[in-house]
């Protein structure tokens, strides 16, 4: 059951963005000095995750019709 009591549709977006920011910069440090295999793996997780992510973007977007 959602606790729709304190809802902010709008700092959750912000956080994903934020989310987003970190995880890019974090995917270049680790290309950049981890052995290729690890990096390798990192990034097939990482556009899993980010997947995920743009999927609860989309539903706050759309779903919710934020703007």
């Amino acid at each position: 059951m959602i606790d729709t009591r304190n809802l902010n549709y709008t700092e959750t977006l912000s956080q994903i963005e934020e989310l987003k920011d970190l995880i890019s910069k974090t995917e270049k440090n680790v290309s950049s000095q981890l052995p290729q295999g690890v990096a390798s793996e990192f990034i097939l997780r990482k556009n899993m995750f980010m997947n995920w992510v743009e999927e609860v973007e989309s539903v706050l977007l759309y779903d919710y019709k934020i703007d």
